[in-house]
């Protein structure tokens, strides 16, 4: 509970849906999308890629269900930057979000954050 001393009042809340699962094991040094007209073009750099084999490009309409898009092999497990492009020929008509999912050797998996593409700039 949250106390205001001027008048009293208490004021009570729960936060709810919130995860922490982790540090990434990537490093992403950036994650873009840009519409080209008939498709989607997304594109990520990552600095590092320890214990990751694949990533797997997902895109939503809603921003909370999300679908696979492509699925693309780590080049290597090496510190260098590598810079990995999926193109989304079926994306939704407005906003279509965005994120990526690494799958990891141990079988575990890690999300990226969400970014959109909108149609109307």
């Amino acid at each position: 509970m949250i106390s205001n001393k001027t008048n009293n009042q208490f004021c009570a809340f729960t936060l709810t849906g919130w995860a922490v699962t982790g540090i990434l094991a990537v490093d992403f040094v950036s994650f873009i999308g840009n519409n080209k007209g008939k498709f989607n073009e997304l594109e990520w750099i990552s600095a590092s890629e320890q214990n990751v084999i694949s990533y797997v490009l997902e895109h939503s309409l809603d921003g909370l269900n999300f679908s696979e898009v492509g699925t693309i092999v780590v080049k290597s497990s090496s510190s260098s930057n590598h810079r990995y492009t999926i193109i989304d020929e079926n994306f939704y008509e407005d906003v279509t979000y965005y994120r990526i999912k690494q799958n990891m050797i141990d079988g575990g998996k890690e999300y990226s954050h969400t970014i959109s593409v909108s149609l109307h700039k």
